[in-house]
């Protein structure tokens, strides 16, 4: 079971409810580069980085889960990412982690 957990006024999704870790909100020099590389493909060079946050992981195999909150005029987009780059929906209730190349 996932929730929605606000953080500066601002929702994050994909957190694990049984997660001890609380969003973080973190600069976008901080990521690592496999999430960096995703982040500068065409997909999303028309949206406008908002908000990076760090989230406690969706499954105990991933590590890392961040959540990109991207702006073009008055839309919003998140996109959820793992350490390695991997984009995935925070939704599914499978493991079905894509690669950065694949839209979900």
């Amino acid at each position: 079971m996932f929730i929605s957990t606000s953080v500066l006024g601002q929702e994050v999704f994909g957190q694990d409810v049984n997660s001890t870790l609380q969003p973080i909100l973190m600069e976008y020099k901080d990521l690592p580069e496999p999430v960096r590389k995703v982040l500068e493909m065409e997909e999303y060079a028309s949206w406008k980085l908002e908000k990076v946050y760090k989230v406690g992981p969706r499954k105990a195999e991933r590590e890392e889960q961040y959540t990109i909150r991207l702006r073009n005029d008055t839309e919003f987009k998140d996109v959820y990412l793992d350490g390695e780059g991997n984009v995935f929906d925070p939704q599914d209730e499978g493991d079905k982690s894509k690669s950065s190349g694949e839209d979900y």
